[in-house]
């Protein structure tokens, strides 16, 4: 595991460690309070404790689910447009 060295809040991990029925291919997966987030939800769940220039994110918050998590899934899918493909991840 890894965790953000800014201020605690975020804390990195494989999706080893996670319940099989939340290996999600193309979604990131947040833990708060016992409760797992996935897709567009787990985005908003990120945004709310980002600060500075990065605060500017919350404003996702504000669309609906149901078109949130479409923009996320257009953007899960096509990931590697953005993103050169890494052979393996590292996390410490």
């Amino acid at each position: 595991m890894k965790m953000d060295k800014s201020n605690n809040v975020f804390i990195f991990s494989d999706f080893i460690s996670l319940p099989e029925s939340l290996k999600l291919k193309d979604s990131i997966v947040v833990l708060q309070e016992n409760n797992y987030y996935t897709e567009f939800e787990a985005i908003c769940k990120i945004t709310k404790n980002l600060h500075g220039f990065w605060g500017i994110f919350r404003a996702i918050n504000w669309l609906p689910p149901f078109l949130g998590n479409r923009f996320y899934r257009l953007f899960a899918k096509n990931r590697y447009l953005f993103n050169k493909p890494k052979s393996n991840c590292k996390i410490n």
